[in-house]
């Protein structure tokens, strides 16, 4: 979304995000206003599963997580932006930020939704653990740690590093290192399949091995195999010897290099984003 901003910004328009507490620096800090809105994810998250409603549903129908988490940030989204001093043309929200359509009812305004793959309700009963799975991260660390490489792993929020337990010395943890800033210095990406990490690391060129946690990532992972320059392994198979191997021949697979540089290509022929900025714009004409 930051570079369509970017665009409508170049144009004259004033552009303002809202989103939680967590993440409100971090877009100033790109050089957009933005207001502080809503419950953070992790508030969402708890939220969410403390409602026996929601945990008697989860076997029943696990979309109900979904549902739970996003839908329920609505009426929080809509009241931290009752004193905001906004006028807008046009709403453009995040396909799982469900109160975008309802500010833009407020405003009397038209909506876009912004979305990067496809996301489907009914395969996210792993939605809540997500990147708060300390296990996940213990098992991929003994993995990685046991290779000749040089790794950096991102936590996110959700684990703290007293979780971790033993951390070899090749394997430097951090909790957060903004995917710009070390792609380029990288020859291999390991991530949940989420789809801004997998997009991001296409785009620069980068096989990837793929380890599906919740939310999108599940639906999008034939679509990442597909490309040739992706390996998924599901939970079931997320083991230290499975991770070790597959990292490992991912990252000497001369053909999954191959097909990583050619989707790299492809989506550096996509349109800019200036022919989105012309179609967002047309909406926005009264």
């Amino acid at each position: 979304m930051v570079p369509l901003a970017r665009e409508l910004v170049s144009r004259g328009c004033d552009v303002r995000f809202a989103t939680g507490d967590e993440l409100a620096a971090r877009v100033e800090a790109l050089g957009f206003r933005c207001h502080a809105a809503g419950p953070t994810l992790a508030a969402m998250q708890s939220n969410a599963i403390a409602d026996p409603r929601v945990r008697a549903a989860l076997d029943a129908e696990p979309w109900v997580a979904a549902a739970a988490i996003f839908g329920g940030r609505v009426g929080a989204v809509a009241e931290g932006l009752d004193d905001a001093d906004l006028s807008p043309d046009l709403v453009v929200h995040d396909a799982m930020e469900l109160a975008g359509p309802f500010i833009a009812a407020r405003y009397g305004v038209p909506w876009v939704t912004h979305g990067l793959g496809p996301r489907w309700p009914s395969l996210v009963e792993d939605a809540i653990p997500s990147n708060t799975n300390a296990e996940v991260f213990r098992t991929l660390i003994e993995a990685v740690g046991s290779l000749d490489l040089d790794v950096l792993i991102t936590t996110g929020w959700g684990v703290g590093r007293d979780e971790l337990g033993p951390v070899p010395a090749n394997v430097l943890v951090e909790e957060y290192v903004p995917q710009g800033q070390v792609l380029d210095q990288v020859s291999l990406v390991v991530c949940h399949g989420g789809s801004g990490t997998m997009l991001a690391s296409l785009g620069a060129g980068l096989p990837v091995v793929a380890l599906p946690q919740g939310a999108d990532q599940f639906v999008n992972a034939p679509c990442w195999l597909r490309s040739g320059a992706v390996a998924v392994l599901q939970p079931s198979g997320l083991d230290v010897a499975s991770i070790a191997s597959t990292v490992a021949s991912t990252l000497h697979s001369a053909e999954m290099r191959a097909a990583a540089e050619l989707a790299s290509q492809a989506m550096a022929a996509m349109p800019p984003p200036s022919e989105s900025a012309d179609a967002v714009l047309a909406l926005a004409e009264p």
